[in-house]
């Protein structure tokens, strides 16, 4: 190999490493931005099931269940808490 190649060699090496850089730049910049959609997200899928749980459910369950089975069902659901659904996404 003689000098030119070396050269040659060199700057493809650190054309490429500038091109890692800016892409790990580039998707870190995004993080933020997934996290604060996909925390919404998941705030919103916690409402809706917190939701369902507190109104339609219980309701759903006196034409189900009758007497003892009812009263059961329904006070298992209101001692439900809302979920905390947490995002996976970290930074």
């Amino acid at each position: 190999m003689d000098e030119f190649d070396v050269i040659n060699v060199e700057a493809n090496k650190e054309r490429e490493r500038k091109l890692i850089r800016e892409l790990l730049e580039t998707k870190s910049s995004r993080i933020p931005t997934i996290k604060n959609s996909s925390t919404k997200q998941l705030d919103e899928l916690s409402e809706a099931m917190y939701d369902k749980t507190k109104s339609k459910i219980p309701n759903d369950i006196d034409g189900a269940l009758e007497g003892k089975a009812a009263k059961a069902g329904q006070d298992f659901l209101g001692e439900i808490s809302k979920p905390m659904l947490r995002s996976a996404v970290k930074g």
